[in-house]
């Protein structure tokens, strides 16, 4: 199983490879591909698996995630083999939808799948179980078995060389910053909440322009004087139920910062612990 943070990075790696496929197949054709059509196969999901809070924050990311950085590539949009209740499931994200996205988004009825399907997909590149013809294609993913589960890792604890912990107050932000030296560098990430999720996002600063400054206007990007960019969306993590302990690649030398954010809540302070490290500086 993943946490939302690995699972935001996997949605954007599938998008980024669904990008330069549309440009490959642009190559061999010789014609533009505008759009990129999606079928979501539902089959197996059972109401305890989205009841739960964080399932719904994920989601609300990875919406946010496909409309604010991948809007051109949304065609069509199918939800297939979808449960009964889905409809009153899926009404829970249109607040956080552009309607742009909502009109192109459809859940079909299982005797309707493949009427609809072929109206938008070609019939030899439509999988066979699906109304086509194409029979090399082979469904991915299966149900995690429990030992898998990220509950079940080792936790990140405050007495741990090299953590720090610190109380994330409502409606605060902690910036911890990560000096890189050298191209390519590998940084470990290591993040563990209690008493709630949190947000976190990354940003980085240009060597040339180092400042120790961390603060409301040297981070925003609006302002004349930041000195940073964003390079990762804002993403709601639950580290209190799954970890995160991730390595990330950076690029090049500079300082790159790890904001954690509480600003969700008004009331809960969050017990934060961080050991983020850059391995081969």
């Amino acid at each position: 199983s993943m946490s939302a943070y690995p699972l935001g990075l996997y949605g954007i790696r599938i998008m980024e490879e669904d990008c330069e496929h549309q440009r490959m197949r642009e190559k061999i054709t010789g014609e533009s591909v505008l759009e990129i059509t999606y079928v979501l196969d539902l089959e197996g999901l059972h109401i305890p698996d989205i009841l739960h809070r964080c399932v719904y924050e994920t989601g609300v990311d990875l919406v946010h995630i496909a409309q604010e950085f991948y809007p051109e590539i949304w065609g069509s949009v199918f939800f297939i083999n979808a449960p009964p209740y889905f409809d009153a499931v899926f009404n829970l994200f249109k607040p956080v939808m552009r309607m742009s996205l909502i009109q192109k988004t459809q859940v079909l009825s299982r005797d309707s799948t493949a009427e609809v399907l072929l109206k938008y997909i070609d019939e030899d590149v439509l999988p066979d179980f699906l109304g086509g013809q194409r029979t090399d294609f082979k469904p991915l993913g299966r149900k995690v078995p429990e030992k898998y589960y990220l509950c079940h890792l080792p936790f990140l604890n405050p007495s741990d060389p090299g953590v720090i912990d610190v109380c994330l107050r409502p409606r605060s932000v902690y910036n911890h910053p990560v000096m890189v030296s050298k191209p390519n560098t590998t940084i470990r990430v290591e993040v563990r909440t209690e008493r709630g999720s949190i947000q976190m996002s990354i940003y980085y600063r240009n060597i040339t322009i180092f400042s120790n400054e961390t603060d409301e206007l040297t981070m925003d990007e609006t302002e004349e004087h930041c000195h940073t960019l964003k390079v990762s969306p804002v993403m709601r993590v639950q580290t209190h139920m799954s970890p995160i302990n991730d390595t990330n690649i950076a690029p090049k030398p500079g300082l790159y910062i790890y904001r954690f954010i509480n600003c969700s809540s008004w009331f809960t302070s969050r017990r934060l612990m961080v050991r983020i490290m850059a391995l081969d500086s």
